[in-house]
């Protein structure tokens, strides 16, 4: 009697035990990536002799020191600070109230309007100086505030010098206006030292 065998049929890889595990590892990851994390972590850095001090500074003061830890350009966060007049209404982003939609301000400006009005004023800027900035305006968002009249928004990007040096950079733009005039307030690239 002859035994016959039948050929042995082997799983296709994407239903491989072991395939299947890979899956849910990169599954896994990109869920980690999307959580992101607290914003809890941006007041820690402050010391109780840092809030001592600023408490004692006169208001004004203290509206630029903010201002110019967030990035802004020394003059403009004096001027912002003590209330000299601007083309665009200048709210300070530290302080403002939040606007009542909580993704768009009063003028109608969104994430997405601000991203696109932020990324072009930082292209300008950085080919001024002769290089080119690339901004992850995208997957590499900091923060995004709106707050009653003018748009934060805080994201990684990349300044690559003339001769092809790379170096990370952080964005940090407030965009004010209205949706059909947006224009930019404040906007600093500074060193991204957390990458």
């Amino acid at each position: 009697m002859s035994e016959q065998s039948a050929p042995a049929t082997k799983k296709p890889i994407w239903k491989r035990w072991w395939m299947i595990c890979i899956y849910a590892l990169v599954l896994i990851m990109i869920g980690a990536s999307l959580g992101g994390g607290s914003d809890d972590d941006t007041s820690a850095d402050a010391t109780p002799s840092q809030s001592a001090a600023a408490s004692t500074q006169s208001s004004a003061e203290a509206k630029e020191s903010q201002l110019k830890q967030m990035g802004a350009d020394p003059s403009v966060a004096s001027a912002v600070a003590h209330g000299a007049s601007s083309s665009a209404p200048a709210t300070d982003p530290t302080t403002a109230e939040p606007a009542d939609d909580p993704t768009v301000t009063s003028g109608g400006i969104d994430q997405g309007l601000a991203s696109v009005v932020c990324e072009k004023y930082a292209k300008k800027e950085v080919a001024a100086a002769g290089g080119k900035w690339k901004g992850h305006y995208i997957a590499g968002v900091v923060k995004a505030v709106p707050l009653q009249d003018t748009f934060f928004l805080s994201y990684q990007g990349e300044v690559t010098n003339a001769a092809g040096g790379e170096t990370p950079a952080l964005l940090n733009c407030t965009v004010g206006g209205t949706k059909d005039n947006p224009e930019v307030v404040l906007a600093k690239i500074v060193d991204d030292t957390s990458r």
